[in-house]
């Protein structure tokens, strides 16, 4: 392991974020964006956060703390208002919960490479449809968790034994998104669809608290998103793949959930 890459991952989790780990980010942050336009170092719809956390010598890794010392980065395209994916969780309540969704609820996908899929956006505000079902949340004070609501064709609901518990939710917050770095990109195309970025803004975000977390599940401002897929690939035959269970909320949202630092800086 590298000095640099200790550096970027100095993770302690559930701090503040601070004046000194703001301005480290905010260096970095100047030194990319006065390269101009860098080319993705990723081909698809990822390259453009992959490319940033290249460029301040952040190593790919799937470990559930946040980017950089404390705080957790997300990269966005300018005038974006797509979704934010905060963290994935499975549920916790079962441990091969995810399969049970899926070898229960999923369904037939024409895509040739799956046998069937479990993809759907599930939040309390809505009844969204997979199937024979209905899906919904429900945020359970009592038991303290957020529990999967599962209903008929009718409305009739058929189970909600599937939940994440409120502790889960808060080390997820504590160890991963409690602070937040937002940066904004314009994005271009050369002649051969090569992907070019220019990182021109960051703001910084402390979040509310944890009550507050659980209050916009309950408000409908944060949603759930299961991707689930069993692979017909002959390498991965009848493996059940989970793409990520996430926790998101709309960039507009943003400040509901979170207050922006005052961060003096002319970015």
């Amino acid at each position: 392991m590298t000095k640099r890459k200790e550096k970027t991952n100095n993770n302690t989790g559930g701090e503040n974020i601070t004046k000194k780990e703001m301005t480290l980010l905010f260096i970095k942050f100047l030194k990319i964006k006065k390269k101009g336009w860098v080319k993705s170092q990723r081909k698809g719809s990822t390259g453009i956060g992959y490319t940033f956390e290249r460029l301040i010598g952040k190593q790919e890794e799937n470990l559930p703390i946040a980017d950089f010392y404390n705080i957790e980065i997300k990269v966005k395209k300018k005038y974006s208002k797509g979704d934010i994916t905060l963290f994935t969780a499975n549920p916790d309540n079962e441990v091969f919960a995810i399969k049970r969704i899926y070898d229960t609820y999923g369904t037939c996908n024409k895509n040739k490479n799956y046998f069937k899929t479990f993809a759907i956006n599930v939040s309390v505000n809505n009844y969204s449809k997979k199937g024979k079902h209905f899906f919904k949340l429900r945020v359970d004070y009592d038991n303290k968790v957020i529990r999967l609501q599962v209903f008929d064709l009718n409305k009739n609901l058929v189970e909600e034994n599937i939940s994440w518990s409120f502790d889960l939710i808060r080390e997820k917050i504590n160890y991963k998104i409690k602070n937040l770095s937002i940066i904004k990109a314009e994005v271009k195309k050369d002649n051969f669809e090569i992907e070019y970025f220019y990182y021109y803004h960051i703001d910084f975000y402390e979040i509310i608290d944890d009550e507050t977390f659980i209050k916009q599940i309950e408000n409908g401002i944060i949603t759930i998103l299961f991707n689930i897929s069993v692979y017909m690939d002959t390498k991965k035959y009848g493996n059940v793949y989970n793409h990520g269970t996430s926790f998101r909320i709309k960039i507009f949202d943003i400040e509901k959930l979170y207050n922006k630092k005052d961060f003096k800086k002319n970015n």
